[in-house]
């Protein structure tokens, strides 16, 4: 499922892609931050070489948040940061991240979006942390994914604390992007918690 994420307004419009199986998802909320869209997939083996997968994602569409699967101490993910000092997504930077069962975070810095050859840079430096720290070949796909609840005519009251969330037999997490201003920019970056099990 992908799923296309905005932030500007306070309303939350709902759009089906006319590419099947994909949805088009528009959050709308009250920041005093510019808009941030995002693109939210899960990726499975069935998608294709998951180094190939992630390349096209962040080259084609810029911002992005990835699911990848599990391993026993927690959950992978490739996610985008950005901020609006750029009128481009030049800004825009790739990280592979690991949210432990524990909730603490670990990141690995992939490519930043104006970098020269950036599909090249990117599936090199995911081979390399394929290598060493990111377990691709053993990583679970049994969890289900969801977004933030909404009305059937996609009207959000608030803005939502998370925008998706991972369900898995270890426990759910939920993901977020938090909009901080440093300066006079704006920075986008995901966070992430984990609930309670029960």
């Amino acid at each position: 499922m992908r799923l296309v994420l905005a932030t500007f307004a306070s309303t939350l419009t709902l759009l089906v892609a006319a590419r099947a199986p994909a949805e088009l998802l528009s959050l709308q909320t009250s920041t005093m931050c510019e808009q941030v869209s995002t693109d939210v997939s899960r990726w499975t083996p069935a998608l294709g070489p998951v180094v190939e997968y992630v390349a096209d994602v962040f080259v084609s569409r810029g911002n992005a948040w990835i699911g990848l699967g599990s391993d026993a101490t927690g959950y992978w993910s490739a996610e985008t940061s950005s901020v609006d000092a750029c009128d481009d997504l030049s800004c825009n930077e790739l990280e592979l991240v690991h949210t432990g069962n524990d909730g603490k975070r670990r990141t690995w810095r992939v490519a930043r979006h104006d970098e020269p050859s950036l599909k090249a840079v990117v599936k090199k430096r995911l081979f390399s942390l394929a290598a060493k720290e990111w377990p691709v070949a053993t990583l679970t796909h049994d969890e289900t994914m969801q977004v933030a609840k909404h009305a059937a005519d996609g009207s959000m009251a608030k803005a939502p604390t998370w925008w998706v969330e991972i369900v898995r037999t270890k426990g759910a997490m939920r993901f977020g992007i938090r909009a901080e201003v440093e300066g006079c920019w704006c920075t986008y970056r995901w966070r992430a918690w984990v609930l309670a099990k029960g």
